[in-house]
C-alpha cells in the first residue's frame, strides 16, 4: 500500500484518474490477471478496454474531516479483504480529496505478485510526471570498510553462510516475548484492525554528516541503527521486562528482504521482468551497547558479513525451490506466516525519488509505504525527495503505543545526531568488530600454516 499526498486538496479528479489509467495499463502486470491451470499459475494479459477503471481508479470527497484514524480504517479495511482475482488485475487506486490537513491523497494498493519493492519503484516512476534521477535505480555500492576486511572474517562468513542456507534458517526459534510482539495464542490469519504512523522527516543532509563523519557507513546503517536504539528506548519506557533478559544475553531479532537482482538494471527491464526476486534474512537487533555510535557500527558488521555470506543465494536458488516442490502448498503457506511471525519486527527499505515529483501536474508534498504484514510491527524506511521517514504499521492485537514508538526512534536519530557531534575526533574509525570464529580461525590457521611450511622444507631438504 502506497500513500501520496498531493499538495493541492482539490485536484482535478477526472484529470488524475486519466493520467494514471494511461501509464498504469502500460505495465504488463496492470493488464493482467493470474489464472490457475493444472496446479500452475500463470500470467495472463488481457484487452485495456476489457479492464473496468470504475473499479480499479474510484475518489471520494474527504469533507474536511478525513484524518489519520480514518486512514488507519481505510489500511485496516484493505489488509482484511480479498482480491476480487476471478477477471480483475489486482490493484486499486483511491483518490482522497479536501484531507483534514489541507491535502489530497492516493491511496494505492497492489498485490505483491505484481511485483517486489524494487519493481514498485519502477512503477512509481512509470506513474509520475519526467523521471527519476538515473541513482534512484540502483543503489547498490560497495563500502570502503569491504576491502578491510580480514581473510578469516571472509572465510568464517562464508562457511557460517553454507550452515545457514542449509539448516540454520529453519531452525529459527520464536523470539522471546516482548512488548512489540503478538502474543502467541493470536491467530495471525484472523483479521485484526491495524494502526499507521509515521514520523517526521529526517533532512538527509543531517544523515550525510553522521555518514560522512563515521567512515565507511552508509545511509542504511544510520536509519537502522537509529530504529534500534529506538528500540531499546521503547522497552525502557513502557518497562518491557525482555530489557533485563536483553542484558543477560537474550537476543531479539529482525527480518528485512534483500533484493536478489544485479545492482545495475534499468527501469524498462524492471517493468518488462516485474514480479518478485527477494529473499528475507533475519539479523540480531544489537540492543546492548555502550553508545550510539557504537549501534551503526554493529549494523554496519551485519550488513558487511551479509555481503560475503552465500547463504541468501542458497536459500534463494536451492533450498526454497526444493522445498516448493517437496512440500504441500497449505504447509508451505503456514510456514511463510509463521516465519514472519519468529522475530520481533520486520524492516523494510525503500529508495523513492530523490526530488520532488509531480502527478498530472500536481507536486507530492510526501509519499509513504506499508505493507501488510502479519506480524505485530512492521517498520518501512522511505526516501523522498531528500528527506527521509520512518512509517510504522501495528497489529492492535500486539497492543503497540505507536505515537511512542514513533517518538522512540526518532529520540534514536536525535541521540546518535548528538553523539556524532561531540565525538572530539574529525573523523570516526570503525572498530575491530572481526567475530570470535574468525579469530579461532587465526589462532589456528596460522600455527598449522607454519607446521606445514616448516614440515614441507624439512621433507625436502632430507630428500635433497
Amino acid at each position: 500500500m502506497a500513500i501520496m499526498y498531493l499538495k493541492d486538496p482539490n485536484p482535478d479528479v477526472a484529470l488524475l484518474k486519466q493520467t494514471m489509467a494511461e501509464r498504469l495499463l502500460k505495465l504488463p502486470r496492470f493488464s493482467s490477471v493470474f489464472v490457475l491451470q493444472e496446479k500452475k499459475v500463470y500470467v495472463k494479459a488481457i484487452p485495456k478496454e476489457e479492464i473496468d477503471l470504475d473499479y480499479h481508479i474510484t475518489s471520494k470527497d474527504g469533507k474536511g474531516t478525513f484524518d489519520d484514524q480514518d486512514l488507519d480504517d481505510l489500511i485496516t479495511e484493505t489488509s482484511n479483504n480479498w482480491w476480487d482475482a476471478s477477471d480483475k488485475p489486482l490493484w486499486q487506486f483511491e483518490i482522497i480529496t479536501n484531507c483534514k490537513d489541507n491535502r489530497s491523497m492516493i491511496f494505492a494498493k497492489a498485490d505483491h505478485a505484481i511485483g517486489d519493492g524494487r519493481t514498485m519503484i519502477a512503477v512509481l516512476e512509470s506513474l509520475f510526471d519526467g523521471s527519476f534521477a538515473p541513482e534512484s535505480v540502483s543503489s547498490k555500492k560497495k563500502s570502503s570498510l569491504s576491502k578491510k576486511i580480514r581473510w578469516s572474517q571472509r572465510v568464517a562468513s562464508f562457511l557460517h553462510g553454507i550452515y545457514y542456507g542449509f539448516i540454520g534458517w529453519g531452525l529459527e526459534m520464536n523470539d522471546t516475548h516482548n512488548n512489540l510482539k503478538i502474543p502467541r495464542h493470536i491467530d495471525p490469519t484472523e483479521p485484526c484492525p491495524k494502526t499507521f504512523s509515521q514520523s517526521k522527516s529526517f533532512d538527509f543532509k543531517d544523515i550525510q554528516k553522521i555518514k560522512n563523519k563515521m567512515v565507511g557507513s552508509t545511509v542504511n546503517d544510520v536509519v537502522v541503527g537509529s530504529a534500534t536504539i529506538g528500540i531499546r528506548r521503547y522497552f525502557e519506557k513502557t518497562n518491557d521486562p525482555i530489557l533485563k533478559k536483553i542484558d543477560k544475553g537474550t537476543q531479539l531479532r529482525a527480518m528485512a528482504a534483500v533484493d536478489m537482482r544485479p545492482a545495475k538494471l534499468s527501469t524498462k527491464y524492471l517493468i518488462e521482468n516485474m514480479g518478485n526476486d527477494f529473499c528475507c534474512t533475519c539479523f540480531t537487533l544489537p540492543l546492548t551497547y555502550s553508545d550510539p555510535i557504537e549501534v551503526v557500527w554493529q549494523i554496519k558488521d551485519i550488513t558487511e558479513k551479509m555481503r560475503l555470506s552465500p547463504a541468501l543465494h542458497i536459500i534463494d536458488n536451492y533450498c526454497l525451490e526444493f522445498l516448493s516442490k517437496l512440500l504441500p502448498e497449505v504447509f508451505m503457506a503456514k510456514a511463510t506466516v509463521d516465519s514472519v511471525r519468529k522475530p520481533t519486527v520486520v524492516f523494510s527499505n525503500v529508495k523513492g525519488p530523490p526530488h520532488e515529483i509531480t502527478l498530472a501536474g500536481y507536486p507530492l508534498e510526501d509519499l509513504s509505504f506499508v505493507n501488510s504484514s502479519p506480524v505485530g510491527v512492521y517498520v518501512g524506511f522511505l526516501s523522498y525527495n531528500k528527506k527521509i521517514r520512518v512509517a510504522v504499521t501495528s497489529q492492535d492485537t500486539a497492543n503497540i503505543d505507536k505515537r511512542l514508538f514513533i517518538q522512540c526512534i526518532e529520540e534514536g536519530f536525535e541521540e546518535l545526531k548528538k553523539a556524532v557531534e561531540n565525538d572530539p575526533n574529525d573523523i570516526i574509525e570503525a572498530p575491530d568488530l572481526t567475530s570470535l570464529p574468525a579469530k579461532i580461525l587465526e589462532t589456528i590457521a596460522v600455527p598449522l600454516a607454519v607446521t606445514l611450511i616448516a614440515s614441507g622444507s624439512y621433507l625436502f631438504a632430507k630428500r635433497n
